[in-house]
């Protein structure tokens, strides 16, 4: 096929697939602007405003059974609690508001985006939308197979995986932990495997990309679908790449150049013009209240700026999202219509009509209600910026707890990894401990020793003997040869220096490692000395109720219901499940922490999110952002404030 002009790529006019393929029937640009994408970005809104509903209801039943089980559903308790009673049914309505969100995200728009080519005149958008999510559910059983379960599976989980295809919010920002990663990075022998794994699914997602189209438009099996999802690939793979891209490089650029309009420039404006004031300027507001003294000039420019940086953070990052349900909603209208083009000679029909409808969703309606929510956020906005003071975060009080002893400052596990934290003022430093085959405690992270020392053989299958036999290789590289200590060593350097996170590890984390760990730690008289976590709830259950007088922390990449009022004494979570439950663990007076997090990024919204702790293998990067944190301008402060509070 031959290339298409810039406005064909919107008209869509005239495109022959075949001699015996229908021609789409021409649709101006005007119609395309003010009523095809109208219609497409409402369904968009009104989605995402019900499934948010959704999961407030959802939460709001789910949470009382979690917690008549226990208080928490996470994935230190997973099996406990789904293995009940309760957790079936947790687990029943999970499913459902799954499928909901499948029917009315996914489903239910590109069934929509059909129905605007054959809907009457007269057809109300809200008409239109309601037929096609009864169409939506309806089209659920054909998918009661096993080519439709995998299917599934691909949307929910291996499509945001890899990258390829279509998701649903829900899960759209699913990814591998990055404590998994990291150890996958590191070890070859994961990486090929990985890599391999994600270009077969990214081939196959490509070849089959039109697979639920099939099903939703034309009812067809999965199993069919695909087949002619290769089929329509094959045939028009140039033609649809072509598009693709090009689809995909002009929604890229609306995005970057509304953000550039909207909140790069309005910022770095205001950046420019703060070099003129003071840094940290504190403005005193109780001189309000004396007649006698009032607001200076610099008070009220400070103040002023402060409100605009607010504004132009708030604003730009809402009308930035408001343009990515935009541009979502054009990116599946014009995929659909690829679909609709593509399979004609499946569908049978010679032409694609769009009515004109007299009860079309207009822009005028949307547009007054974008402008109120962002007056609305403005408003908010500028109560952020008067109470900045009393709000600024400096990341003074943030601690960092160094991974495996001393992070990459030395050999992981090791007693030099120890003394290098303590030299470098860390509060703590995190450990791990087993127990050997003849009931001695020794500090290994791995399953088995085969990554450090070559021997294929867990710590529960050695004694103290042998284990003291293997020589273990330093992992900075250096070449030393060392020995795999044991935590009474641990403990004799550790005492009255630094606090010692002894997580209990692998298949041996029972309670009965729990109360020898203890009293070996009473041995040594480091009670104020260490703080003992697991990814085990029931353990550190056990330890919190046996124990008083000894610090816990529960160790989890993920959680539902009450997780802030778990029993332990320090939550410590993975990066992304601390984005929304950091603020609620500190409301419990609970040590809230985040890892293991390595990278700028990471470290930058753990200071956002205002951890109390943050374990990580870089110290160093700890120690720099810690400092740039410190010395912040007043607009790099409130644009982490704004970030924290609105969790952008």
């Amino acid at each position: 096929m031959s290339g298409y002009s810039l406005r064909s790529f919107f008209v869509l006019k005239n495109i022959s697939l075949c001699d015996n393929i229908y021609s789409m029937k021409e649709i101006s640009f005007k119609k395309f602007l003010y009523e095809e994408i109208s219609e497409v970005w409402s369904y968009e809104i009104w989605s995402y405003i019900f499934t948010y509903i959704l999961v407030g209801v959802f939460l709001s039943i789910i949470n009382p059974l979690i917690m008549f089980r226990d208080d928490a559903l996470t994935t230190s308790n997973f099996f406990y609690v789904m293995f009940s009673p309760q957790g079936i049914l947790i687990a029943i309505l999970m499913l459902v508001m799954v499928l909901i969100y499948v029917c009315v995200e996914f489903f239910g728009e590109i069934i929509f985006i059909g129905k605007l080519y054959n809907a009457d005149s007269d057809s109300s958008f809200f008409s239109l939308m309601l037929h096609s999510l009864k169409e939506a559910i309806e089209s659920l059983k054909l998918f009661l197979n096993v080519p439709g379960i995998l299917w599934f599976i691909y949307l929910l989980i291996i499509s945001p995986l890899v990258g390829a295809g279509f998701t649903i919010s829900l899960t759209d920002d699913l990814t591998i932990p990055n404590f998994i990663l990291e150890v996958i990075t590191k070890t070859p022998a994961y990486i090929v495997p990985l890599i391999t794994f994600t270009i077969v699914m990214m081939i196959f997602g490509v070849l089959h990309i039109f697979t639920f189209h099939g099903v939703l438009l034309n009812k067809e099996k999965p199993i069919e679908a695909m087949r002619h999802s290769r089929e329509i690939i094959k045939k028009n793979w140039k033609n649809f790449l072509f598009r693709l891209i090009r689809l995909m490089v002009i929604m890229f650029i609306i995005r970057i150049v509304i953000y550039i309009i909207t909140y790069y420039i309005p910022l770095y404006l205001l950046d420019g013009a703060s070099k003129t004031l003071p840094k940290k300027y504190i403005i005193d507001f109780g001189k309000l209240s004396n007649e006698t003294q009032e607001l200076s000039d610099l008070d009220i420019k400070v103040i002023l700026l402060r409100i605009a940086y607010a504004v132009a953070s708030v604003e730009g990052e809402y009308i930035t999202v408001i343009v990515k349900l935009l541009t979502d909603a054009c990116f599946m209208l014009f995929f659909t219509k690829f679909y609709l083009e593509y399979s004609a000679e499946y569908r049978g029909k010679k032409e694609l009509v769009y009515e004109e409808r007299t009860k079309r969703k207009k822009y005028r309606f949307k547009v007054i209600t974008c402008v109120l929510i962002g007056l609305l956020f403005a408003i908010l906005a500028t109560f952020i910026a008067l109470g900045f003071e009393d709000f600024r975060n400096n990341g003074d009080d943030i601690v960092v707890v160094a991974h495996r002893t001393g992070g990459n400052l030395a050999s992981e596990n090791s007693i030099d990894g120890l003394k290098v934290s303590i030299e470098r003022g860390c509060y703590g430093a995190e450990t791990d401990v087993q127990r050997t085959k003849d009931g001695y405690y020794i500090i290994n992270h791995d399953d088995t020793f085969k990554r450090l020392a070559g021997v294929d053989k867990a710590s529960q299958d050695m004694t103290l003997a042998e284990i003291r036999e293997l020589k273990v290789e330093d992992t900075t590289g250096s070449g030393k040869i060392l020995q795999v200590p044991t935590l009474e060593e641990f403990l004799d350097v550790i005492k009255g220096k630094i606090i010692l996170y002894i997580e209990l590890k692998g298949a041996t984390a029972d309670r009965k490692m729990a109360d020898d760990v203890v009293r070996i730690v009473k041995e040594k008289g480091c009670e104020k000395d260490v703080v003992i976590i697991s990814l085990k709830y029931d353990v550190m259950q056990y330890i919190e109720e046996k124990y008083s007088d000894i610090e816990t922390g529960l160790l989890c990449f993920g959680g539902v219901g009450d997780v802030p009022n778990l029993k332990v004494n320090q939550i410590l979570m993975e990066e992304e499940m601390a984005k929304n439950l950091i603020s609620a663990v500190a409301k419990k007076n609970k040590t809230a922490g985040i890892w293991t997090v390595n990278t700028e990024s990471g470290m930058r919204t753990a200071f956002n999110m205002d951890a109390d702790a943050i374990i990580t293998d870089d110290v160093i990067l700890f120690e720099r952002v810690q400092a740039e944190k410190s010395t912040q301008s007043d607009y790099e402060a409130i644009e982490d404030m704004c970030r924290s509070i609105f969790g952008y």
